[in-house]
Formats: C-alpha cells, structure tokens, sequence
C-alpha cells in the first residue's frame, strides 16, 4: 500500500498489524492497547524506549492510532522539526510521511515480538532509530480551524 501511495490504509494496517501480533504473543485478544503495552514491557519483550514509542500520549503510536481510527483528523497536524509548514492528517501525504518514519521501527518490534517463537540468532535494537524521531503532533481548536478556513 506505501509503494501504491496509499498512505491512510498502509499506516492503519500496519499498526493493526503490530496490535494483532501484540495480540498473538501475548495470547490475550482481549485487552487494551495500552495494558497489552504494559505487559510486553513488565514481560521484558520490549525495553522502556520502545514501550514509550509505543505509549507515549503525545507522539507515541497509541496516539497516532487512536487519530487515525476515533478523532477528528482535520484536527490534527504533523510538525516536523526542520520544516516550517505543518502536514494535516486529513492528508494522504502525512500518512505517507508518517509511515516512512514508523515503519522500520515497528517492524523492528514486530521482529523482536516474533522472536520469541523464531530461530533467530541475533540481537533486534531501534533504540537508535526510536531517538532520531523528530515530529510532533499539533491539536487544533476550533478557533484555529475556522481562522485557517477563515
């Protein structure tokens, strides 16, 4: 869906991917995002940087999912550090941009998730690719929406 410029479907999909094999490792279909987040730290399966990549309430993927599936997206937009403008989630490029930046990483958690029932003899680390993010997400109010529409 990314190589088809398909930005929304290919970054919901891909957390649901995550959520889904979080689902499965744990064996609970059950529980929240957040909790199954919990348990994959209490359980050492994800270190403290990852499980805050995961949950963080400002730039975490629990936040950027919950936009993406429950909110408003013309409230939201992406701030990139070196960039002036802002991208609105209600942009198919945002998604795109968003899931350059997410994907290695997620797939690195997914990898580590997957370990734990795979042959796999070597170590799976983004740590260093979870610090190099550098977005942030903007809420609007009602008031900045209406003056940007004016």
């Amino acid at each position: 869906m990314f190589e088809e410029r398909k930005g929304h479907f290919a970054l919901f999909n891909l957390f649901a991917l995550l959520e889904n094999i979080t689902k499965t490792v744990l064996n609970d279909f059950e529980e929240t995002y957040f909790n199954l987040n919990l348990r994959l730290r209490e359980q050492n399966l994800i270190n403290e940087l990852e499980y805050e990549f995961l949950n963080n309430n400002k730039t975490g993927i629990r936040k950027i999912r919950n936009i993406l599936a429950h909110a408003n997206l013309s409230k939201y937009d992406l701030k990139l550090q070196n960039k002036k403008v802002t991208f609105p989630f209600t942009e198919n490029e945002t998604c795109l941009i968003l899931y350059e930046c997410l994907s290695i990483i997620i797939s690195g958690i997914i990898l580590k998730l997957l370990k734990t029932s795979l042959i796999m003899k070597y170590d799976i680390n983004v740590d260093k690719k979870i610090k190099k993010i550098n977005f942030t997400i903007i809420t609007r109010t009602i008031e900045e929406l209406m003056e940007l529409k004016e």
